[in-house]
């Protein structure tokens, strides 16, 4: 995405779902200010911030691996009362892992879970990848069944992908 704000403006271009892609972009290229910047310049124009915003903004401080970074954009969103997604914990939740914070990763499913939100394949496999990758073996192994077991959620091949590894790592390849 080359446009910025003033640009998407000036072609009538601007919308919500526009400005959260430039944001995204933004984030992803590693440019938190300019996302920063972007989402200001929205909210001061009059584009109502959303989740998708909020997510695009974490998916940067994950990027970034900046989970302090991604804790004050989870809470700027609450505070303009914006509702938290899956979407939005699935980000933070990345943020965190990828910033070696595995156990706050873990906190905010059940934060996540006392919401009444059920975590989905997409954080599960975030948080056993983080176990495998850090050798927590057990522990993932662990999360693994309980996920398929109590939480009645079918892996994937992403996850299976990432239990092979485990198997790999414990040198007990079946």
């Amino acid at each position: 995405c080359t446009l910025g704000f003033e640009e998407l403006v000036a072609q009538g271009k601007a919308s919500v779902a526009n400005c959260n892609e430039l944001i995204r972009a933004q984030a992803l290229r590693g440019d938190m200010e300019a996302a920063m910047q972007t989402a200001n310049a929205m909210k001061l124009h009059g584009y109502e911030l959303n989740d998708g915003t909020f997510v695009s903004l974490l998916l940067g401080a994950g990027h970034l691996k900046d989970a302090e970074l991604a804790r004050q954009i989870y809470l700027s969103m609450r505070e303009q009362l914006i509702t938290a997604t899956p979407k939005v914990y699935a980000a933070l939740i990345q943020a965190h892992v990828r910033a070696d914070d595995v156990a706050s990763g873990f906190a905010l499913m059940r934060k996540m879970q006392d919401e009444k939100l059920q975590p989905d394949i997409v954080i599960y496999t975030t948080l056993i990848n983080a176990l495998v990758t850090q050798g927590h073996l057990e522990k993932a192994w662990e999360e693994f069944h309980s996920m398929r077991t109590w939480k009645l959620i079918e892996p994937d091949e992403v996850l299976f992908t990432v239990m092979i590894k485990a198997c790999a790592k414990a040198s007990e390849p079946e």
